[in-house]
């Protein structure tokens, strides 16, 4: 299960990092994917710079958490890239079910229109990335779980309870306190006598 992960880590970034380099990338790159998700009619035309900034900068992100090479980084990464593919799905649906006409520039320039195509894509990738995220949620638990196991026994061996009735231990402090008391009565009891006879 774990090479599963790697490999589907490894597809979703190469897919994520290929469409975070195209946008940005080439003169109008970038006004053309804005122009695009205008077209699609789901954000409002005033802050539609700002969301497709947003998107670029999410892509970013998830390609960053996908590449450090850590159990917490790949869950954190891949449940990124299952939301923003959730959200391109529902985006896709509607320009597909109104006919807008909108072209898809997910990967840079294209005069392909945003379709059924795109929408099982979407839908595929997000579901593989999800399934993943999953696995690698529970491969980090069995990780700190097997390791709790192996710390507890480990910790028991280096503490060994201590041993009563040996000197300058302290399992050995009561016997020593009586013994103290026992020469102390003593010692009264011989005073005592000698008080006596005098």
């Amino acid at each position: 299960m774990q090479y599963l992960v790697i490999a589907v880590r490894t597809m979703i970034g190469v897919v994520f990092l290929t469409a975070f380099l195209s946008k940005p990338a080439g003169r109008g790159r970038f006004a053309a994917f804005a122009e695009s998700v205008t077209a699609m009619g789901v954000v409002p035309a005033r802050p539609v710079g700002l969301a497709a900034g947003a998107v670029v900068i999410a892509e970013g992100a998830v390609c960053a958490l996908l590449i450090v090479p850590s159990a917490g980084t790949t869950v954190a990464g891949l449940a990124l890239a299952a939301v923003l593919l959730s959200v391109f799905t529902a985006a896709t649906a509607r320009t597909a079910r109104h006919g807008t006409g909108a072209t898809c520039r997910c990967f840079g320039a294209s005069a392909t229109p945003l379709g059924h195509r795109q929408l099982v894509r979407n839908v595929l990738l997000t579901a593989i990335s999800a399934a993943a995220g999953l696995m690698a949620l529970a491969n980090q638990g069995a990780a700190t779980a097997t390791g709790a196991g192996v710390a507890a026994p480990a910790h028991l061996r280096r503490s060994p309870c201590p041993r009563r009735g040996q000197p300058g231990e302290e399992g050995d402090e009561g016997g020593l306190a009586g013994a103290v008391a026992a020469d102390e009565g003593a010692r009264r009891a011989g005073y005592d006598g000698q008080s006596a006879v005098a």
